[in-house]
């Protein structure tokens, strides 16, 4: 079903959604330099990521009409959802390849599927179901490592990933129903806001390393967090509008492409692995997403 909460919009929503696609891109790279080589502690990259991405988004949502919402249960349930999503996808990417943790993202849609059967009444089509078991198993592939064994997909972090998956689908749900109760600023920012709140019992984990973080650390936060309030600016326009499709197209794993050129000039950045593994963990991330598309239509 398309429901157009944002008539005023001047462009079509998955012009937004690929908007979003690449700045979160950019975003997922710039984190995991930042991770490799600057911010070690993950749990401290989340909340300050977080909390400046409210900040960031406060004046722009501030001159679009922000008020107090009169209704409040989806943009709580969507606020927790993208703390406890956040903070277990920054603990994985931190872990894992980019061209790893980026085409699990396609997991979502069947997560979506899911959570249509269980909370909107939805049906699982049987030719569905193939598309399911493909990505499953091209989501084997992607994990795939130089040693070519199983066992780097039977393990907790990918799991873990895939766990987050589900969080992010739930968020979607919540968020559509926040921005048709409140609009689509208020439903954005408040969502926004309550995230680093809900992320403060994660705080004795990090409380050591706040101290340790320097002006330059936190300017490389800012643009970070700007790329990511692109991306969720745009985003959740396209997902106002349109679910599936949106979060097919806002899976696309541009941070993909861009860590594989950047490993063929500075190895050292992010990640390095053989042609060979790179080959084969693009050809199952298309699969991945050839199956989302289709099973989103």
């Amino acid at each position: 079903m398309q429901v157009q909460f944002l008539p005023e919009a001047p462009m079509p929503f998955y012009i937004f959604a690929w908007i979003s696609s690449f700045a979160f891109g950019i975003e997922v790279v710039f984190s995991k330099i930042m991770g490799r080589h600057s911010i070690s502690n993950p749990w401290a990259f989340n909340f300050l990521w977080n909390l400046f991405l409210a900040v960031i988004l406060f004046p722009i949502a501030y001159f679009n009409g922000l008020g107090i919402p009169p209704y409040w249960f989806n943009i709580f349930m969507a606020g927790f959802c993208t703390a406890l999503y956040s903070a277990i996808y920054i603990f994985c990417l931190f872990k894992l390849d980019i061209s790893i943790s980026s085409p699990l993202f396609n997991f979502k849609t069947i997560f979506a599927l899911i959570l249509g059967a269980l909370m909107l009444g939805e049906t699982i089509k049987s030719w569905q179901y193939p598309l399911i078991i493909i990505t499953i198993i091209a989501g084997f592939f992607v994990t795939y490592d130089e040693k070519f064994s199983l066992k780097s997909f039977f393990n907790k972090i990918v799991f873990l990933l895939i766990f987050s998956m589900a969080i992010l689908a739930l968020y979607i749900v919540f968020l559509n129903r926040a921005i048709a109760e409140v609009g689509y600023w208020n439903a954005t920012f408040w969502t926004t806001i309550i995230v680093p709140f809900f992320l403060l019992p994660t705080f004795p984990l990090f409380k050591k390393d706040v101290k340790r973080i320097n002006l330059k650390q936190l300017g490389s936060l800012i643009v970070i967090s700007i790329a990511g309030v692109t991306g969720v600016i745009a985003s959740n326009v396209a997902y106002a509008v349109n679910v599936g499709l949106s979060s097919v197209i806002i899976s696309i794993p541009f941070s993909v492409l861009i860590a594989i050129a950047l490993a063929a000039f500075w190895p050292w950045l992010i990640e390095k692995h053989t042609v060979k593994v790179y080959a084969v963990r693009l050809f199952a991330t298309f699969i991945m997403i050839a199956c989302a598309l289709k099973l989103s239509s």
